[in-house]
């Protein structure tokens, strides 16, 4: 799937429906409900992440009883769920492409991309695009004297039999999945609008986007101009966790080293963050903040690092002057992170002012995590279901639009119908009147007149329902059409037009043949007159068919250089409209008949044969 929706995932749209999210990830499992735009109800559990690798069906069925507990709690069994997780093979990134390349050569490109990072194809794996914004002018890159109108497009994948494995676990748990997306996709598209003004409009100056968040952080920077970077970090809060896990030296000098368990350390970060040296952190195991810097300050160090190695490259100088780093997501909420990440990288950091105020207890995902962010950004359209879902979707979604279009013509037909059949009545009517009334010759004259204009005026109704219905494709048009499209290098061998295909859709095939220099110029050429015929109205769809090189080198007399001739062939599908048939005659004026021989006797002075 691809979109193109500039700027649209950057615009905040008010929810007027209840939403209900569901995010897990290695170390969180977390239900929430939102309903216009606020978070209404919310359930959450920490876990510890496996010490070995688990497989992934044996994680779910560890947490199918929690997850099956809380919908049956809130009342939310059968109702729609959006899913945000998080697994080592997804992969979700940015992808800067030239505006230039649009549509399906855009999705094309990012997907190629995306499989070069998620180190496999992407064709047979369920993956999505979508546009994020278009810069409005270059960015000058470092060592480059100019660059190219950039589009950004967020790219997912994730393997197949993952995705049906979550869908599948979803649904046992009484919720149905109406869509499943990437974690981090979420803190990218709000990050993006961060970076903009409500609306879509850019930012007076260049600014930079840190978030921060469990397992998962991104730099993004931004100007007056578009999007300048995007870099993703390997660092999140877990990463200080994880280091508050070693052994610690505590304050009285000789004593042994302690350590602490997971949920003690992620409380110590929650409420202290990263002390000062002197602070009493743990007093019953008489921890000062002395003793955790030194577990802190490689995570702090590399953090920074990779902050100023990613503007340094990607920024050039006149752009790094005096920029400022904000800082968001769930790390946001670490006391004194953004003031010491400030003296690490030499620049201003300062916590995002729409980062939301820490609650009593610790903050959720829906709070200041990847709901909350993915709850923002509500059109975002990312979605990774599995193939066979995607299907069946498709399937409802075709048979609904075709019993309600069934149901529009069957109404259209009814309508002119009615108006028929009126219209007939009244004729007869006025009919059987104008002959019951007519007593001399001359009334009966003006008799058939009238009912000859009435069925003039049934048969005109007819064909106005005709025209209305039907018939099928105007041949002539679409050959007109054909005959303007086709450039004049292209050379057509053969054109069959069939309005008796088994689908029930006219078809035109298409055969020629197309001087072009090199494969390459020949596929973009054809590419190009495919994409024209598409642009024609009488044209639902173009498929191409088989392409072969028929012949030697040709020369071109408008050009010294030689071209090659190919073959190729294209089956262009037509619109399709409903037909109504009329019999020939069936409403034609009804013919004079001759009056029948009187037998009265004539009168004094009329001669014989004429009566009254």
């Amino acid at each position: 799937m691809t979109r193109s929706t500039a700027s649209a995932c950057l615009r905040p749209t008010v929810l007027t429906r209840i939403s209900i999210y569901v995010e897990l990830t290695s170390t969180r499992l977390e239900l929430a409900v939102f309903s216009g735009g606020m978070r209404t109800q919310a359930r959450g559990e920490r876990y510890s992440p496996p010490e070995t690798s688990t497989d992934l069906a044996e994680v779910l069925r560890a947490r199918h009883a929690t997850l099956s507990g809380w919908v049956a709690e809130l009342g939310l069994t059968g109702a729609s769920a959006t899913l945000v997780f998080t697994t080592p093979t997804t992969t979700c990134s940015i992808v800067s492409l030239p505006a230039a390349v649009t549509g399906a050569a855009a999705s094309q490109a990012a997907r190629l991309a995306l499989s070069d990072l998620a180190g496999y194809p992407t064709a047979s794996h369920p993956s999505d695009t979508q546009t994020l914004l278009t810069d409005l002018a270059p960015w000058a890159r470092p060592g480059s004297s100019g660059g190219n109108v950039m589009s950004h497009i967020v790219a997912c994948v994730e393997h197949e039999t993952t995705c049906a494995l979550l869908a599948q676990w979803v649904g046992s748990c009484g919720l149905r999945v109406e869509r499943m997306i990437p974690a981090v996709a979420g803190p990218i598209a709000a990050c993006v609008r961060g970076l903009h003004a409500i609306g879509g409009e850019p930012t007076p100056a260049t600014r930079a986007q840190l978030w921060l968040g469990e397992h998962e952080s991104f730099l993004l920077v931004g100007g007056p101009t578009g999007l300048a970077l995007y870099r993703p970090l390997g660092i999140g809060v877990e990463s200080f966790v994880e280091a508050l896990l070693r052994p610690i030296q505590p304050r009285t000098p000789g004593s042994a080293t302690v350590t602490i368990d997971r949920a003690s350390a992620r409380s110590i970060m929650s409420r202290h963050g990263v002390p000062a040296a002197g602070d009493l952190v743990d007093q019953r195991n008489d921890i000062t903040g002395a003793g955790l810097l030194p577990l802190l300050s490689p995570v702090l160090q590399r953090l920074a690092v990779e902050v100023k190695q990613s503007v340094r490259f990607g920024l050039s100088e006149k752009d790094r002057a005096g920029l400022g780093v904000t800082l968001t997501g769930p790390g946001a909420a670490i006391p004194r992170l953004a003031e010491v990440l400030s003296g690490l990288c030499q620049s201003p950091v300062t916590v995002s002012t729409t980062q939301p105020a820490p609650a009593s207890g610790e903050p959720g995902s829906a709070t200041d995590g990847n709901i909350a962010a993915l709850a923002v950004c509500t059109n975002l359209e990312l979605s990774l279901l599995p193939t066979q879902m995607q299907g069946e979707r498709m399937a409802r979604s075709a048979r609904r639009s075709l019993r309600v279009g069934l149901v529009a013509a069957l109404a259209m037909v009814c309508t002119y119908a009615a108006w028929s059949w009126l219209a007939l009545d009244s004729a007869r009517a006025q009919r059987q009147g104008l002959s019951a009334g007519a007593s001399s010759a001359q009334e009966q004259q003006e008799a058939r007149r009238a009912s000859s204009a009435a069925g003039v005026a049934t048969n005109q109704a007819s064909r106005l329902i005709a025209d209305a219905v039907g018939p099928s494709p105007e041949w002539a048009s679409v050959l007109a059409g054909l005959a303007q499209t086709i450039p004049t290098k292209v050379t057509v061998t053969s054109l069959e037009l069939n309005d008796l295909e088994p689908s029930g859709e006219p078809v035109a095939r298409l055969a020629g043949t197309m001087l072009a220099s090199d494969d390459a110029a020949f596929a973009a050429d054809l590419r190009s007159l495919i994409a024209q015929l598409e642009s024609l109205p009488a044209v639902s769809g173009v498929k191409m068919g088989g392409t072969s090189r028929s012949g030697g080198s040709r020369s071109d007399p408008s050009t010294p250089i030689a071209l090659d001739s190919f073959s190729f062939d294209l089956s262009v599908t037509l619109v399709n409209l409903p037909y109504a048939y009329v019999a020939p005659g069936a409403f034609e004026p009804p013919q004079a008949v001759a009056p029948a021989p009187s037998t009265d006797k004539p009168l004094a002075g009329q001669p014989d044969g004429v009566s009254p």
